[in-house]
């Protein structure tokens, strides 16, 4: 287990596409997430999915994006069907930016409160 722990990290101005998550992913602290733990910067993710157990030991686990903290993300067509633990998001756990979540959807259960989805 790491504080922080991502399956990618991105922080300059990214596309990601056709990516997917099969492990499971833990923080002891903040932000995990599927595909990217904490972004950075404005960023495109397209197509991606999630089907890891996503936890973290407090807050900000997202099936797709733990935690969005700058610029503007874009998140098209990427499902998640892992287990979430911690308090999450199906797609992403917080974002503090713009965010746009087009055609994505969460079957993953989410076994504690819903931040953001």
């Amino acid at each position: 287990m790491f504080s922080k722990s991502f399956s990618i990290f991105v922080f300059n101005k990214s596309k990601l596409s056709l990516c997917a998550n099969f492990g499971n992913v833990s923080a002891t602290t903040y932000y995990a997430g599927g595909i990217v733990g904490r972004n950075y910067n404005t960023t495109i993710i397209s197509g991606c999915y999630n089907s890891g157990e996503i936890s973290t030991a407090a807050f900000n686990a997202g099936g797709i994006v733990g935690l969005s903290a700058y610029g503007i993300l874009t998140v098209n067509d990427c499902y998640n069907t892992g287990t979430i633990t911690s308090v999450s998001g199906g797609i992403v756990g917080k974002s503090d930016v713009t965010t746009n979540i087009n055609n994505c959807y969460n079957v993953g259960i989410a076994n504690q409160y819903i931040y953001v989805t």
